[in-house]
């Protein structure tokens, strides 16, 4: 057997060992979220001259299975989908507020300085309905006090956890534009895929948090824009921050950048 045709068998060998590597890699990572499977590209070797037989196969690539298209429309409705429960929670707690589960409820106590008023109304000279309707008044100003304290306090909560989420869009941005910069230098293969299926799950957090848009640049490097401006621009992150609302002394707006 000539030393050409065992070079053919050894490629053949080292090609469908790389290939079978990334099967396994696949396989240990069935269960991982967020994980893009990979696939082998394989390339024949050319003769080294005009006319010679090729000298085997070698593994060129390896490709990430996604498809760009859904991609961009799962972050889409992601983010839809983060909005729509951040509102529905902030509803679900102030209804919570108004729900009249006892005998002190702010309905109930509505109806009866109404109806201590009406009783007065027939008996306008009676110091018991007069005095029935200062106190049923008093409970209704103060059944409408606590409710208002109940809401005051909801809002500050919400505004901590506005907070939270900043911190944590932020956190999640600086570490999208650390692995821009770290594929930016990255040659083709399964680490960079990796890398990028590590941003991918970074930028659907990212997208329910805030509504995050990803554009992909032709280098691999991906920018994301909230509200048409860049909050990752390849390596480089415009935190979002927290400035006070006018409109509300006490509460804040989400900026993006100085």
């Amino acid at each position: 057997m000539s030393l050409r045709l065992i070079n053919i068998a050894r490629s053949a060998l080292f090609a469908q060992r790389g290939a079978l590597e990334i099967i396994g890699h696949n396989t240990a990572n069935v269960e991982t979220p967020g994980y893009v499977r990979q696939r082998p590209v394989l390339a024949s070797i050319p003769g080294a001259i005009t006319g010679e037989a090729g000298g085997g196969v070698e593994l060129t690539d390896i490709r990430l299975l996604r498809d760009e298209m859904l991609a961009t429309q799962i972050r889409g409705e992601t983010g839809t989908l983060g909005r729509e429960r951040a509102l529905r929670s902030t509803l679900l707690q102030v209804e919570q507020v108004f729900t009249d589960v006892s005998a002190g409820g702010l309905a109930l106590r509505i109806e009866e300085m109404f109806d201590a008023w009406a009783e007065l109304g027939l008996s306008a000279t009676s110091s018991t309905c007069r005095q029935n309707v200062v106190e049923r008044a008093g409970l209704a100003a103060d059944t409408i006090s606590e409710r208002w304290h109940a809401l005051d306090n909801l809002r500050v909560e919400i505004d901590a956890r506005l907070g939270a989420s900043v911190d944590r869009a932020n956190s999640l941005a600086a570490e999208v534009a650390r692995i821009n910069q770290t594929i930016g230098g990255a040659a083709p293969g399964s680490a960079r895929n990796d890398l990028i299926t590590r941003r991918e799950a970074l930028i659907g957090e990212l997208a329910g948090l805030c509504g995050a848009e990803a554009i992909e640049q032709e280098d691999g490097i991906v920018d994301l824009v909230i509200g048409g401006r860049r909050l990752v621009e390849h390596a480089q992150v415009n935190e979002l921050r927290l400035v006070p609302d006018p409109a509300q002394p006490g509460m804040h707006l989400v900026a993006l950048g100085q």
